[in-house]
């Protein structure tokens, strides 16, 4: 699979137009600054993530990523045994994560597809939140999960609460 067919795979086609209205400017402006891997071009044959607005004037988007819209309510639901909080938080903040504290003893962490809590409770930790379904997100969270090197589950849920996946490491 060529490089253009792997980063298709993973992006929706954007309709091109010969110029942009001035609010769909604003809209992609304001969305490359939330996630500046949000879209790509095409330039010599290769495709680039965009890095500066200003491409919109000189390159056509080829791609949209699809992958990080946010599920309207809490969608991702964790647990860990036998291990602190911040070990938790601090692999997450290694691989890119914001990490702010939330209260005395929670945490959230967020990216461009993801908005979890890590509270910890009695007997273990709790991890949930809002998750963009898409493979690579999960594939990214699993290797996260086994990264803590404690035993876990958890499970995701669509809009209608519908068990997507469910995975356990005990």
């Amino acid at each position: 699979m060529s490089l253009y067919q792997k980063i298709a795979a993973f992006f929706k086609p954007v309709e091109v137009k010969a110029a942009l209205t001035e609010e769909e400017e604003a809209v992609r402006r304001r969305r490359l600054q939330e996630d500046p891997g949000a879209f790509v071009y095409e330039e010599d044959g290769f495709c680039y993530p965009f890095e500066d607005g200003d491409k919109w004037l000189n390159y056509m988007v080829l791609y949209e990523r699809d992958d990080c819209i946010l599920p309207e309510s809490n969608k991702f639901y964790a647990w860990f045994r036998g291990v602190p909080p911040m070990v938790i938080v601090q692999l997450f903040e290694e691989q890119g994560w914001a990490i702010r504290k939330a209260g005395w003893t929670e945490w959230e962490m967020t990216n461009t597809w993801s908005e979890l809590h890590v509270e910890p409770d009695s007997e273990g930790v709790l991890l949930n939140g809002l998750v963009a379904w898409h493979p690579n997100n999960v594939e990214i969270l699993d290797q996260l999960m086994d990264g803590v090197g404690a035993a876990y589950q958890y499970e995701i849920y669509d809009a209608e609460k519908n068990l997507l996946l469910e995975r356990r490491c005990l």
